[in-house]
């Protein structure tokens, strides 16, 4: 169980770091002040991953919570929030670490990555070991 706290608390709070660098801004994986600037929003997260503007324009009247939902951190918020919930039976933390770490090991390979997505890449991995645990000990019990 501590295992898992300590994956959750890597997922959630590694969502407020800064994840990649943008023309020497960093940019934190989620979007806390309700702004898409310092963040990677939907469009600045397809950008980092793709290459290429697919989201097409931004509308500049969103309110606040759909830049926060829609920020790739907030998906390690997620993750995070599934590892606690599955912290019993283990096959839910497992599966969102895996989630995680995929999302986060593309992210860090097609953009250039800063110091702080290590934190949540540390988180997930914890997570997959911290859903085997009680998986194994399931096994043997």
């Amino acid at each position: 169980m501590a295992l898992t706290l300590l994956a959750a608390t890597l997922l959630i709070s590694g969502s407020f770091a800064h994840w990649i660098e943008d023309g020497g801004t960093g940019l934190r994986g989620v979007c806390a002040d309700g702004t898409p600037s310092g963040c990677l929003d939907y469009a600045d997260s397809v950008l980092a991953i793709t290459g290429s503007d697919l989201a097409g324009e931004v509308p500049a009247a969103l309110p606040g919570i759909a830049y926060f939902v829609s920020s790739l951190g907030f998906l390690t918020i997620l993750m995070g929030i599934v590892a606690l919930a599955g912290m019993r039976s283990g096959i839910s933390a497992w599966a969102a670490g895996v989630v995680a770490l995929i999302v986060l090991i593309v992210l860090a390979v097609q953009a250039d990555a800063a110091g702080g997505i290590w934190i949540p890449i540390l988180g997930a991995l914890v997570t997959i070991v911290a859903g085997f645990l009680p998986v194994i000990a399931g096994a043997d019990g």
